[in-house]
Parts: structure tokens; sequence; C-alpha cells
């Protein structure tokens, strides 16, 4: 089985909703990872896809995410936060 990936610096999800769902739409990846997502409140949802998102905290930029497609099975593991909150991951 072969999977399609897809990394994308958003440099903000929320103002890119549209690109970013048409970018999906097009090439229906299994999972599309997430950097600099800027999200502060509102999460939006993607159909089809679940959402695993990490925002960084007390801060206007960063954040991590990775949709994974409903047909994907996966587990979440809880990892150690890095030193000083300076590497997200």
């Amino acid at each position: 089985m072969s999977l399609n990936i897809i990394m994308l610096n958003c440099c903000g999800l929320c103002n890119k909703l549209g690109e970013i769902k048409r970018l999906i739409h097009e090439h229906v990846p299994q999972l599309l990872c997430l950097t600099e997502t800027w999200i502060n409140k509102y999460e939006p949802r993607f159909m089809d896809y679940t959402p695993i998102l990490m925002h960084r905290q007390g801060q206007p930029k960063g954040g991590l995410g990775i949709l994974i497609h409903n047909s994907i099975q996966y587990q979440t593991i809880d990892l150690l936060p890095f030193n000083g909150g300076l590497l997200e991951c």
C-alpha cells in the first residue's frame, strides 16, 4: 500500500482554507501535515478527515497539524515537550 502525503507550511490555516480544501479535493492525500497553522480559537473542519492540531501556547504564530483521512487507522502518542518550548513536535 502506498501513501499520498502532503506537507504544507500554510502560514495561517484559517486564512487559506479555500486553497487548502481545493488541494485536498484535487489530490486526496491520506495525510496532510501542516506547519505554521497560527490557530488561536477557530478550528476548521475537513470532510472525510480527522484533524490533530497542536497550538503554540502564548504565541500568535506557530502550531502544527495533521489531517488524517478517515480510511487510515492511527493511534496518537503523547510526546514530552521540548525543553524551553522552542521546538514543536
